[in-house]
């Protein structure tokens, strides 16, 4: 269901990428001791947000909070960056939410590719 609306795709998508940043960062680590980086440089911390770009907001705050029982917050209208956000509270972190805003929204065409 999920996958055929098409909400989950930039998910999919955005998951592959950080799997290989993960992967890269874990073979430069190995490296031998000329390029090594300083470790603490390659912990991470605790993760504040992940932001999904989707096709309805409304459809997908729909899901997130009467299907799978999440908080949400309002919807904001950022017209300087072509989005509108809502966040969602998952308690130990939050999912950021963007919808397109107006005919130039700059996630239009990764919409589209997606």
């Amino acid at each position: 269901f999920l996958l055929q609306t098409g909400m989950l795709r930039s998910v999919f998508v955005k998951s592959l990428s950080v799997r290989a940043a993960l992967t890269s960062a874990r073979s430069f680590s190995t490296q031998d001791a000329t390029n090594q980086v300083d470790e603490s440089l390659l912990k991470l911390g605790r993760l504040n947000h992940v932001a999904i770009a989707v096709p309805s907001l409304k459809d997908s705050v729909n899901l997130y909070q009467n299907v799978l029982g999440a908080k949400c917050s309002e919807s904001v209208d950022l017209p300087e960056h072509g989005v509108t956000t809502v966040f969602v509270d998952l308690g130990n972190t939050k999912l950021e939410l963007l919808g397109l805003l107006g005919d130039q929204s700059p996630i239009e065409k990764f919409l589209q590719k997606n």
